[in-house]
């Protein structure tokens, strides 16, 4: 798993309506054995991924806040993913800040396109991407839930999803004064291709992505996804403060 993170460069005043306590490093990570079947280290992001391991996914949504600019938060991104024979991903981006151009989506490696959706810092934006296996069609849809503006795209690219992410970015140094939330996002679900619903805990097997300098188990913490609530269906990301 931790070859997903080093190749892809992912795509709080702010979490207004939606908000989460922030939890202890150690509290966090102690949930581990419960719920996600292992840790991934990543330099400037943090989340979750969920691995195919005989599943394949068709279709992944979450709806998350607009972080204003003036936080250190830069982007979060959803993508379904075939890395069984190298990288191939369809995704999303959010950008924070908001205003137009602030929703890009696309395929990697090809240039990044946007929707005509331009939310404001401290709006809750829904994003989903559905594969159709029959047509090979990928549908890009985004929506502002504070205003009920609503774009939707399609891109036609043949990919066998075994990988899902959810993952906010940030900055890759704990340079911040005090713990920081970053993002927040609620109602996440997933549904594989046998029809199967679920969410970020399962039942697929989910890893549990941490930012630390260098991308690597003994860098020291810099960001980290809080515990799956709401039947796992929520989470915050959190920039931990300089130590």
């Amino acid at each position: 798993m931790k070859r997903i993170f080093a190749a892809v460069t992912m795509a709080a005043a702010a979490l207004a309506t939606f908000s989460l306590a922030a939890p202890s490093v150690t509290s966090a990570s102690s949930h581990a054995a419960a719920g996600p079947a292992g840790t991934v280290y990543a330099k400037g992001h943090a989340g979750y991924t969920m691995s195919g391991d005989g599943w394949r996914f068709r279709y992944i949504q979450t709806t998350l806040t607009v972080p204003a600019a003036t936080t250190r938060a830069t982007h979060a991104q959803i993508a379904l993913a075939n890395l069984d024979w190298g990288l191939s991903y369809v995704y999303i981006d959010v950008h924070s800040g908001g205003g137009p151009r602030s929703i890009s989506y696309g395929i990697f490696g090809d240039t990044a396109k946007t929707f005509a959706v331009t939310p404001r810092a401290g709006d809750q934006v829904k994003i989903s991407i559905y594969y159709d296996r029959a047509t090979a069609q990928n549908r890009f849809t985004a929506v502002d839930l504070s205003t009920g503006a609503k774009a939707t795209a399609t891109e036609s690219y043949r990919n066998a999803v075994v990988d899902a992410w959810v993952t906010g970015s940030g900055p890759a140094w704990n340079l911040a004064g005090s713990t920081t939330p970053l993002w927040a996002f609620k109602d996440t679900h997933l549904t594989s291709y046998n029809g199967t619903h679920g969410a970020i805990l399962g039942p697929w097997d989910t890893y549990r992505v941490f930012g630390t300098r260098g991308g690597t188990p003994d860098g020291k913490l810099v960001l980290w996804p809080t515990y799956p609530q709401n039947n796992s269906q929520d989470f915050g990301i959190w920039w931990r403060a300089a130590t």
